[in-house]
């Protein structure tokens, strides 16, 4: 191991999970990572996933260290994120927010889009022209009302863990499965679990990769991250509960 090359500390889990140290991309300057508590003194910079902050209680912070808060949740969940109580522990944010002092956004890689574009439109073999996929019960967005009304007047097929009616035929082999099964429709209903600027997630992003209109239910500044105009169509419903437009992108 190189002399002097800087220890950063994941202190807290991923949800359930222990942070994949081997899924993190190459940095341009050499570090070490680790998930090794008994480490705590050694590290420069010690990573805290908000949305676990109940793990944070026992940790110390050692003089000269960075304590960074990092989350790719919306802030409407985990409103912790804008508790300055909370906040104030840390040097260091780091949110899909743009103005955090690392912005880490869902957008996936540059020149992503260049190659979508040029990638040939998959057949339409469905009979229900939406598909949506959804695992999480979070719902601060209203979309699960939304797709209530939508089912009474088209057929929409639901995939994932939440509220399915109908399942991936054959094996199921992650991202690639769903982007394929998106593929088969003309749209996908893209609604995200809450309303938050710059809180754009896959949920935009996919159906885009697949060949698919998003009809997207989310941040108000969406069309910032994506190469195309967006077009409002507020629902009548929304319009009394004043929410934010529904999208076709």
């Amino acid at each position: 191991m190189p002399p002097n090359r800087p220890l950063i500390l994941f202190w807290t889990r991923w949800f359930k999970k222990a942070v994949d140290l081997d899924a993190i991309p190459r940095c341009d300057f050499p570090v070490e990572w680790t998930n090794d508590r008994s480490r705590l003194a050694e590290a420069v910079a010690v990573i805290f996933h908000v949305p676990n902050f109940e793990e944070i209680a026992d940790a110390r912070k050692y003089p000269g260290q960075l304590w960074v808060a990092w989350s790719m949740e919306s802030i409407v969940n985990y409103p912790v994120l804008a508790d300055p109580a909370f906040m104030r522990h840390f040097d260091i944010v780091m949110t899909y927010e743009t103005g955090s002092d690392v912005w880490s956004p869902y957008l996936p890689g540059a020149g992503w889009w260049d190659v979508v574009r040029h990638k040939p439109i998959p057949p339409k073999v469905e009979r229900a022209p939406a598909v949506h996929f959804q695992s999480s019960s979070f719902n601060k967005s209203g979309r699960d009302k939304f797709i209530a009304e939508l089912s009474q007047h088209i057929a929409v097929d639901c995939y994932g863990r939440y509220q399915p009616n109908r399942q991936i035929a054959g094996p199921d082999l992650g991202p690639q499965t769903k982007l394929e099964t998106i593929g088969r429709y003309p749209f996908c209903l893209a609604l995200e679990n809450s309303i938050a600027p710059d809180y754009v997630t896959e949920k935009m992003f996919d159906p885009l990769a697949a060949g698919t209109v998003p009809v997207y239910l989310g941040a108000p500044n969406a069309a910032v991250f994506v190469p195309t105009a967006a077009i409002s169509m507020l629902h009548p419903s929304a319009r009394r509960r004043s929410s934010p437009p529904i999208s076709v992108i």
